[in-house]
């Protein structure tokens, strides 16, 4: 904050090439909270990234600068393959992380345990939680060991239906399989977050009866206001998700702010505004969708008028403006993801748990 120029009393402008003015309480918000993006992305461009895996010095010291003024703490760069191998997609996934964050150790932190998450900001790194947007790489329970040992913290039951579940853009409302259920039973026992962000209601209504623990939403939006759109969570989600202790990151992906029409960070304020309603403002978070560059224009992803390398700030501010108060504000910007990660990878042992109910015939 004190070399941020000063515009007027109390208002100072962060971001070169722009004239966004942000207050000094936003700024201290964002710079003293661990703030944690679960579905954020240092690039979406992957041949930039691989290039910085293998090649080191390609990370540059601009990269870096680019990185730290998101004012993102944590960022979980998960993504979703659907390749004919899965477990080969996502083993070179997490081995080109692992690459990386040797190569930078001084700058990035693996997020493995609780105390990496509690000390990551005050330590002024960058923490990565390593994912995965697909849970068809686990051929067997001991492949949830297998992948947790490669650093794997998080991992999305289905992107699509397969073998544990049904997937949102499936024509059929699939319910969670046996196999899916003994494969939270596993996730739940090492210490690894369930997410069911992609899955479909009926999938996503027996995970949260199955876990023993916090079951995230990692990035989804409300169909409450978003009618048609499949991939955003019910209501009756939401409020289980709650119960159990879960989370749910807001996405600013267009088609899940707005139905229709121009989508902005005000439509997305209304998702937080409805979580906050319905379920209590302990239960919602950021899970962006987007990089620091934003998507390409042609494919009207992105909200208008965003600048998504600044979004946090912009938040910030946002709710502010929405007459959150200071610690409401810092629990949607990381507070409560952290909250439930500490329940997810404590090692208190969980509950039986049952396995659902087959579907009607």
């Amino acid at each position: 904050m004190l070399a941020a120029p000063m515009i007027n009393r109390g208002r100072f402008r962060l971001f070169a090439g722009t004239t966004a003015e942000y207050s000094s309480l936003t700024i201290e918000l964002v710079h003293t909270t661990t703030v944690i993006d679960m579905l954020g992305l240092l690039t979406l461009d992957y041949r930039r990234f691989l290039r910085w895996a293998q090649q080191p010095a390609y990370f540059t010291a601009g990269d870096l600068q680019r990185v730290k003024q998101s004012g993102i703490t944590v960022f979980h760069p998960a993504v979703g393959f659907e390749q004919a191998d899965v477990r080969e997609s996502s083993l070179t996934d997490l081995s080109d992380w692992n690459a990386f964050l040797a190569a930078h150790s001084d700058q990035f932190q693996r997020i493995d345990t609780i105390e990496d998450l509690s000390r990551v900001k005050s330590e002024g790194m960058i923490g990565i939680l390593l994912g995965q947007q697909n849970s068809a790489h686990f051929h067997t329970e001991q492949d949830v060991d297998f992948f947790y040992r490669l650093g794997q913290r998080v991992s999305q039951l289905t992107y699509n239906s397969n073998r544990l579940g049904g997937g949102s853009s499936d024509a059929k409302d699939e319910r969670l399989t046996a196999y899916g259920a003994s494969i939270i039973r596993r996730m739940n026992k090492v210490g690894m977050a369930v997410d069911v962000s992609h899955c479909s209601d009926r999938t996503t209504l027996d995970a949260f009866s199955v876990s023993r623990k916090p079951v995230l939403v990692t990035h989804s939006n409300c169909r409450a206001l978003v009618p048609r759109s499949r991939r955003c969570k019910t209501d009756e989600a939401i409020r289980k998700m709650a119960a159990g202790g879960g989370v749910i990151g807001i996405t600013m992906i267009r088609p899940f702010v707005r139905a229709s029409g121009v989508a902005t960070m005000a439509d997305m304020f209304d998702h937080i505004d409805h979580v906050a309603r319905i379920a209590g403002v302990e239960h919602v978070g950021i899970g962006s969708d987007v990089d620091l560059d934003g998507h390409d224009p042609l494919l009207h992803l992105d909200l208008s008028g965003v600048e998504v390398r600044k979004k946090i700030f912009d938040i910030a501010e946002g709710l502010r403006h929405r007459n959150y108060n200071a610690d409401q504000i810092r629990l949607i910007l990381g507070g409560n993801f952290q909250r439930a990660l500490t329940e997810i990878w404590s090692k208190t042992p969980p509950a039986p748990a049952a396995v659902p109910t087959p579907p009607a015939i």
